[in-house]
């Protein structure tokens, strides 16, 4: 018998506790020996952002406002604005990296004529267009990240979360840039935060005094899961008086949490929460009226959630959402995606772009800003607002401590992308990169804008990949421009689109990032 205050017989305690020990944080006096204190090691995790129409002005140089350089090097000092359109990462400034020169190379192989789904479809798949259908031919990013990443079969690949609270029927074009595989629909979750919780999270706990009903067989073998966690507690109580300090924080800080995620405990492998996660509190989430596309239908209510005009209520709660699923190792690859045509009504006290087709119709006219002083200031001032909220999202990453006692930041791997470079006129090289978070992934450091023409959003998400500890050199489609477009039927490349010199013989990657 080894006379440490804290021995206790592991094999002995986890058979007993059985199945319930899912549900409990990964102690360090339950690992092995070896491992004592080298604390506990947090999953790798992914949340992709995406925004629709690009850069905005600019075609490149020299009124490009996103670019915050012509060349690859530092960017501006903390505190001082990267670019125009990047003014909000200024207090992020050492935690990114900003990437020039990544094409949507695939966009160019379809035969659909709309200027904005051929490069939706593809963005984040580097698959083709399913024939001229609003959909992909393969899984996005996210879906294939969270394959890897996640903990076990049981836990989902990954989840879309609106940034708007916008029921999925209103909710644009924004879903269709997701995709499980084959080009499957993506795990959308609701646009209405109060509702995302409890798809994101399982329902709250029950009334104590609910009236009975006769148990579904999959509510008993779902009860008796939940019973095992429950005829352990003598167990856990004396576990508790042999564990360390810092066991003893885990145990007590989990124990709320366990009771709101009884849902979650029927699937496979061993989730690793972080010592603060929290279930969010949908009480007390604003209601927004309605609350779905079919009320809306049947009462005539105006649209409250409309083009996210109560982004300024709803955003907040649906950013918590997000980094709560990654910190309670609910999902380890996540997904916002931003409105499709929004009214940006929290940046103005009266938008301009109200009327529907008001932005798309603004920003076609912005080639260049000298088209439309007044209208280009306007669009920017919405646009601006994409920056603002990717900062609140990784300095609240950079506010939850993981499982080591690191940042839950230095472990999640930020991508911010969009479909295309320049919406005014569909062009799809140039496509606006920001990454941040995961620290020990970028050997040339942060606080960088890294410029490489030609590079493909192929190249990005195979980097990604190697990132999170793959070794892709590839991702999506292979090959060539014309040998993709001879294998789905496309009879002439759509090369107006794209940087000057495409062709097909152009190669759909080109080599890595100078990360």
């Amino acid at each position: 018998m080894s006379g440490r205050p804290h021995s206790f017989d592991r094999r002995r305690f986890l058979f007993g506790a059985g199945g319930a020990m899912l549900a409990l944080p990964l102690l360090e006096s339950l690992r092995p020996r070896l491992a004592r204190g080298a604390g506990d090691a947090p999953p790798k995790r992914l949340l992709v952002v995406v925004h629709e129409q690009g850069r905005l002005v600019g075609n490149g140089a020299p009124d490009d406002w996103w670019s915050p350089r012509a060349t690859t090097g530092a960017l501006p000092a903390t505190g001082t604005a990267p670019s125009a359109m990047l003014a909000a990462l200024a207090s992020i400034r050492d935690e990114i990296v900003t990437v020039d020169g990544v094409d949507n190379l695939v966009r160019h192989a379809s035969n659909m004529q709309d200027g904005h789904i051929p490069a939706l479809v593809s963005a984040l798949t580097c698959m083709p267009q399913f024939e001229q259908q609003w959909r992909s031919t393969g899984p996005s990013i996210d879906y294939v990240a969270g394959l890897r990443l996640r903990a076990s079969a049981a836990m989902r690949a990954s989840i879309v979360l609106p940034a708007s609270a916008t029921p999925y029927a209103d909710y644009g074009y924004s879903p269709i840039q997701f995709y499980g595989p084959d080009g499957t629909d993506g795990t959308v979750m609701s646009g209405n935060p109060g509702e995302a919780v409890a798809q994101i999270f399982g329902p709250p706990v029950a009334d104590p005094m609910p009236v009975p009903q006769p148990p579904t067989l999959r509510e008993r073998m779902a009860a008796r899961r939940v019973d095992l966690l429950s005829g352990v507690s003598q167990q856990l109580a004396s576990l508790r008086a042999r564990v360390s300090s810092r066991d003893r924080e885990r145990l007590d800080r989990h124990a709320a949490f366990i009771e709101g995620t009884q849902a979650l405990l029927g699937g496979g492998g061993p989730s690793q929460p972080t010592t603060t996660c929290t279930r969010p509190d949908e009480s007390v989430m604003p209601t927004v009226v309605p609350v779905d596309y079919e009320q809306w239908t049947q009462t005539g209510n105006l649209p409250e959630w409309s083009r996210g005009r109560s982004d300024a209520l709803t955003w907040p709660f649906q950013l918590e959402n997000a980094v709560q699923a990654l910190a309670c190792d609910v999902v380890r690859v996540a997904a916002i995606g931003f409105h499709s045509d929004p009214a940006w009504s929290s940046e103005f006290t009266q938008s301009p772009f109200e009327g529907d087709g008001a932005l798309h119709n603004f920003v076609h006219g912005l080639q260049d800003s000298s088209n439309d002083p007044q209208g280009a200031g306007d669009v920017a001032t919405g646009f601006q607002s994409y920056a603002r909220k990717f900062s609140e999202l990784v300095t609240r990453l950079a506010e939850i401590e993981d499982l080591d006692g690191s940042r839950l930041l230095d472990n999640t791997l930020v991508v911010w992308v969009s479909e295309m470079g320049y919406g005014s006129d569909h062009q799809a090289w140039n496509v606006p990169v920001v990454l941040a978070g995961m620290r020990s992934a970028f050997p040339n450091g942060q606080g960088r804008h890294v410029v490489q023409p030609g590079r493909t959003m192929g190249d990005l998400w195979a980097h990604v990949l190697r990132m999170l500890g793959g070794d892709d050199t590839e991702f999506g489609a292979t090959g060539t421009l014309g040998e993709l477009a001879a294998a789905y039927g496309v009879g002439d490349l759509v090369l107006g689109a794209g940087r000057p010199g495409l062709g097909a013989s152009t190669p759909l990657h080109a080599g890595p990032l100078d990360l």
